[in-house]
């Protein structure tokens, strides 16, 4: 989703690397940068998505987009958790793993049996580091 906090206009000025965020954190990646990047005139990110069909189903819904250790309620049918990492011209990952967003995939899937995980890159991303596991690997479902 669109964050007006965001000055597109300084990322594509050439701020410094260190000052662009690796990850789309409280949203969804719709489009990596440089020239091929773009502005959707609507983007209906997938929480937005889950949360008006939830509304429409009466199902309850819980999140938390911060935490590396979210607590999950054992009633749960399912649990998703969605990962992404940016890239553009001129600001490569540094490479196809991302411990950072391993561990919340791992941390959800030793307490839930039914976790979902949701990858949203712009470039090949390693699943091994949780999907290697047999244990672990027939917990999830990766798409």
């Amino acid at each position: 989703m669109y964050d007006p906090g965001v000055n597109l206009l300084a990322i594509s000025a050439g701020i410094g690397a260190a000052n662009i965020p690796e990850a789309a954190y409280n949203g969804t990646l719709w489009s990596a940068g440089g020239s091929g990047a773009s502005t959707p005139a609507y983007v209906v990110d997938p929480f937005q998505a889950f949360t008006q069909r939830a509304r429409q189903d009466n199902t309850w819904l819980a999140w938390d987009f911060v935490s590396q250790h979210p607590q999950i309620d054992p009633a749960s049918d399912a649990c998703i958790v969605m990962i992404n990492e940016f890239s553009s011209e001129g600001y490569d990952r540094a490479g196809l793993a991302d411990p950072q967003s391993d561990n919340p995939v791992l941390n959800v899937a030793a307490q839930c049996s039914n976790t979902i995980v949701v990858i949203h890159n712009v470039y090949i991303r390693l699943v091994d580091a949780f999907y290697v596991s047999n244990e672990v690997a027939e917990r999830l479902s990766v798409s």
